[in-house]
């Protein structure tokens, strides 16, 4: 029996590689998405240490230096959460690209999975039906038995 040959493993591995690159893009993407998070934590993080200094006088100065930057933590802030909405966006994108391509190999690989079994089962009736010609050869050859 012949060696079994997928006609399409190029494809398949073709099919492989890019479903890897797509699981990079989706790691990559996860990456960025946990860096703005942590960002919008350490910018709330600031806006709670940040207050106005604990002494007893306080100069006009020092409060408008604290509104000024207590601002300017909630401007950062609202920009970092849009960051983190349009970072969202990208890993759902890359997880849909990753899945896509995710089915496109496995589709393949059970392709090749099932056709990989249809030959064994090929193979298996070939070697039937040598088998039933060796018996048939058998008793032609046989002469009756005069009885």
């Amino acid at each position: 029996m012949k060696k079994f040959n997928f006609r399409l493993e190029r494809v398949l591995d073709h099919r492989n590689s890019l479903k890897k690159e797509k699981a990079a893009e989706l790691a990559e993407k996860n990456r960025d998405l946990f860096d703005a998070n942590t960002r919008v934590e350490s910018i709330i993080a600031a806006q709670d240490a940040g207050g106005l200094p604990d002494k007893e006088l306080i100069t006009m100065a020092e409060v408008a230096l604290s509104g000024e930057y207590q601002q300017a933590l909630r401007d950062a802030l609202v920009n970092q959460r849009l960051a983190v909405l349009e970072a969202k966006d990208a890993v759902d994108a890359a997880r849909q690209a990753y899945i896509e391509k995710a089915v496109e190999a496995e589709v393949l690989a059970t392709l090749r999975k099932k056709m990989h079994e249809e030959h064994k089962l090929e193979g298996k009736r070939h070697d039937r039906k040598q088998s039933d010609r060796m018996v048939v050869m058998r008793h032609k050859g046989k002469k009756p038995e005069a009885g």
